[in-house]
């Protein structure tokens, strides 16, 4: 055990930490330096098992290395930002790892240290101010300065085109030999675009571009790659068709058929909820989308209002593919290491909670049901102030039947829904035609 002179007892109840490093000799120092601090350790040696610990534990501070297998420091950031937690996280970088470091930055990470550590007492400061405050000891700007000048040999002038990152292209910017015409939107993974093809008289389509900062490695720009050619298999009406996918430069780029119209997110925001009739045949469409998913073996896994478009012609369309799961051709490194993919409001339990359960139609079917409770009632079937409850709410709580918030809905849609809903994907309907079914005898 090493001792500090200045190891203080932190004047709070047992903080909780979790502390994620694959070097177990560096995860034994950080642990025994915290544990004098007062501080309850839950130790994991990869990135898998610190996000697993996070979503089963009430954390107050998250201190990971970057370089681990499964999943890296930079995508445990990602993917605890994507599902709304904002727990701070403290990284732990390496001389070598500037890039890797300034990214997590940028994710927003409260502080950095360098290994080895040169004086424990680093670590306690650092650890004293994330649990104290939560936030950021400086400005994201500073700390990327300050990284720069502390790691010896870095070059001074290595950045990220920032311009790029928080603003849009330039009209007529070309990308991937697709030219950039106005922004549509953004999401948590990039901006979306009209483009044209140069020189081509084709239909103007949708180009998704993705940020920097959200590819951290070779193997996630890999899965992207491997899984957009998976989208691009597809052809359904019901389903946004995807053309084209490559790099340009640092930047990643997905094109995409241009759907003119909005989520049913905008469409709630706009109009009210859904009367019955209309969100039942939104829905039939919808199922038609899944069914053939899944004829082909393949996954959504993200259906939520955001990603169903509601084109002007007054159909509907999946959209948003980039989670998609192909079970006759993703290896196995690549689902074991995706453990929390999709928006945790339309995720089904088993999504989260059940790592080593396969995952079926039947997932989807639940996202489904939980994006129609939100075109009834404007919310989603479950709320919850963080992840970690509600996650447990779906896994113990039956879900308020919709007809609570929209007396206009009939008990029989309501309680399909209910069903669709079960937490135990045994107790659901078990093919999307069961359903189906229900649904045309309603219209």
């Amino acid at each position: 055990m090493m001792h500090t002179e200045s190891t203080v007892q932190m004047n709070v109840e047992r903080s909780k930490v979790v502390v994620v490093d694959d070097d177990p000799s560096m995860n034994e120092l950080v642990t025994d330096v915290l544990r004098e601090m007062n501080c309850d350790i839950i130790q994991a040696y990869d990135g898998l098992e610190g996000i697993r610990s996070v979503i089963k534990n009430d954390v107050d501070l998250i201190i990971t290395d970057i370089n681990m297998p499964q999943i890296d420091g930079i995508s445990l950031v990602e993917q605890l930002r994507v599902n709304h937690f904002d727990t701070p996280v403290i990284i732990m970088t390496s001389e070598g790892d500037l890039t890797t470091a300034r990214k997590a930055i940028q994710l927003g990470v409260c502080d950095y240290l360098l290994k080895p550590f040169s004086d424990l007492a680093e670590l306690q400061a650092a650890t004293r101010r994330a649990l104290e405050k939560g936030t950021a000891r400086r400005g994201q700007d500073i700390l990327e300065r300050e990284l720069v000048q502390r790691v010896k040999g870095a070059p001074q002038n290595e950045c990220f085109d920032l311009e790029i990152i928080s603003s849009a292209l330039p009209y007529n910017t070309e990308i991937g030999g697709y030219k950039i015409l106005e922004e549509l939107g953004r999401g948590g993974m990039g901006v979306v675009y009209r483009a044209e093809v140069e020189g081509c008289s084709l239909p103007d389509l949708a180009l998704k571009v993705i940020l920097p900062e959200h590819i951290a490695n070779k193997e996630m720009e890999r899965r992207f790659l491997q899984e957009s050619r998976v989208a691009m298999r597809l052809e359904h009406p019901h389903i946004v068709q995807t053309f084209d996918s490559g790099r340009d430069g640092n930047l990643l780029f997905l094109a995409m058929e241009l759907v003119r119209g909005g989520s049913v997110r905008d469409y709630v925001a706009r109009n009210g909820v859904f009367d019955e009739k209309y969100a039942i045949t939104i829905s039939l469409q919808l199922l038609d989308a899944i069914e053939h998913l899944w004829e082909i073996q393949l996954l959504h896994r993200d259906i939520k209002p955001d990603n169903i478009i509601i084109a002007s012609t007054g159909e509907a369309k999946l959209t948003d593919l980039g989670l998609i799961k192909d079970y006759t051709e993703i290896d196995n490194t690549i689902s074991d290491s995706d453990v929390i993919v999709g928006t945790p409001e339309y995720l089904a339990p088993e999504q989260v909670m059940d790592q080593g359960q396969d995952l079926d139609v039947r997932t989807d079917l639940y996202s489904l049901a939980s994006s129609i409770y939100f075109m009834l009632s404007g919310r989603p079937p479950f709320v919850a102030n963080d992840f970690a409850k509600l996650m447990t709410l779906k896994q113990t709580e039956d879900v308020i039947p919709v007809r609570n918030f929209n007396s206009n809905i009939s008990g029989r849609l309501s309680g399909i829904l209910c069903k669709m809903l079960e937490r135990q994907v045994v107790d659901r309907f078990q093919t999307p035609d069961e359903i189906r079914k229900l649904f045309l005898k309603l219209i």
